[in-house]
């Protein structure tokens, strides 16, 4: 811990700058020499009185996610698949912490290039509700690559209803994020509310057809086990992106209803 160390008092003691001071005697310690002293007598004795204080040390920030880019895509029976690309600096974590929508199923995680088994906070075989999932991290001081593939849950869309979603919430500073959001074409799109700033949107954008059965398959074996494989989210339907400072800093989750 930093210690300050106040004079409090001193007798037949003359102070002495510390460049002054003998080299066989600064080399006698490894440690540095804050103070230094003279005296010519020892009678009287000489006194010296230190008061000591410890300051509480700051924790700083060990790692970051200096840009996070996510793309979700709906499909029409109720499935939203998102991609999360995070570039990620990391000097002692073990764990990247990330909160997930509800109802939310992990399909892959790579880390640096390499698949990643990732687990959940609290322990247990089989997923809790509202778990937190844990990916194990590099120590880098340079930023390398983290992408998680999820599927959530959602309401089957129709041609008229709300659609309504939230970012996942990393256990780490998030500088900028970016949310590339995939509507089914068709409907007329209009966006009610957010706390992230819209970048653009309704425009359309084309792409291979895809079902919510489609994806299944990607996301299962036979065996019902999740692959450790990379999985392509097309692009396709009408296009929204918004994107936000510091998103992950605010009270409430990253969100938008349309």
């Amino acid at each position: 811990q930093t210690c300050a160390l106040p004079i409090s008092r001193t007798e037949q003691l003359s102070p002495l700058d510390i460049n002054e001071l003998p080299q066989q005697l600064v080399l006698k310690t490894t440690t540095p020499i804050l103070l230094a002293y003279r005296y010519v007598r020892a009678d009287p004795p000489v006194h010296l009185a230190l008061s000591i204080t410890r300051h509480r040390e700051i924790d700083v920030q060990v790692a970051t996610i200096e840009k996070a880019h996510y793309k979700t895509l709906y499909t029409r029976d109720g499935l939203a698949v998102t991609t999360a690309h995070f570039t990620v600096r990391n000097s002692r974590r073990q764990f990247l912490r990330l909160a997930l929508p509800e109802e939310s199923e992990v399909w892959s995680v790579f880390v640096d290039g390499r698949s990643e088994k990732p687990a959940f906070a609290r322990g247990s075989s089989e997923q809790p509700a509202n778990a937190a999932v844990l990916i194990r991290m590099i120590n880098s001081a340079s930023g390398f690559p983290v992408e998680l593939v999820y599927a959530t849950r959602v309401e089957p869309l129709d041609f008229t209803g709300t659609v309504s979603a939230r970012l996942p919430r990393p256990d780490m500073i998030v500088t900028e994020s970016v949310w590339s959001v995939y509507l089914p074409a068709g409907p007329h799109y209009r966006v009610l509310g957010s706390n992230l700033d819209l970048a653009g949107g309704g425009r359309a954008h084309r792409g291979r057809p895809v079902s919510a059965e489609s994806f299944q398959r990607l996301g299962q074996r036979s065996d019902g086990q999740s692959q450790a494989l990379r999985i392509d989210v097309p692009s396709r339907g009408t296009f929204f992106t918004f994107n936000k400072l510091y998103a992950n800093q605010s009270p409430e989750p990253a969100q938008f209803r349309i």
